[in-house]
């Protein structure tokens, strides 16, 4: 009898670790951008209520999410992006809401100074 109980207890908390979250989701996207303020911008941009953390790296430019799906979806998170001025990898925002970035934070053009070879 304790053996099975044994097994039972064994079993049940290893499929409670694969069952489904339908509540967590993680959202990875390119997002456009030049610098620390961008990346403030951009997680302010998306820093709603369902998003648990949000992350945009400078370097790769990607920016990933945890949200819950329940309470927002991906596409509203990436309306918000392109509401804040940032182009994504699917959507982009409009001239005027580029324009009213800061000009440090304008990615669609280049920034004097910062000529590549």
């Amino acid at each position: 009898m304790a053996g099975i109980v044994l097994l039972i207890s064994t079993l049940i908390p290893a499929h409670a670790q694969t069952a489904p979250q339908p509540d967590k989701a993680r959202l990875s996207l390119k997002v456009s951008g030049n610098c620390e303020m961008c990346k403030e911008r951009i997680e302010t941009a998306v820093d709603v209520k369902g998003v648990k953390t949000a992350h945009w790296s400078k370097k790769s430019g990607e920016l990933v999410v945890n949200y819950n799906p329940q309470k927002i979806s991906a596409e509203s998170l990436e309306s918000s992006l392109v509401l804040a001025g940032y182009d994504t990898e699917h959507r982009t925002a409009t001239e005027q809401k580029y324009l009213a970035l800061p000009k440090c934070c304008r990615y669609r053009e280049p920034i004097p100074g910062d000529m590549k070879p």
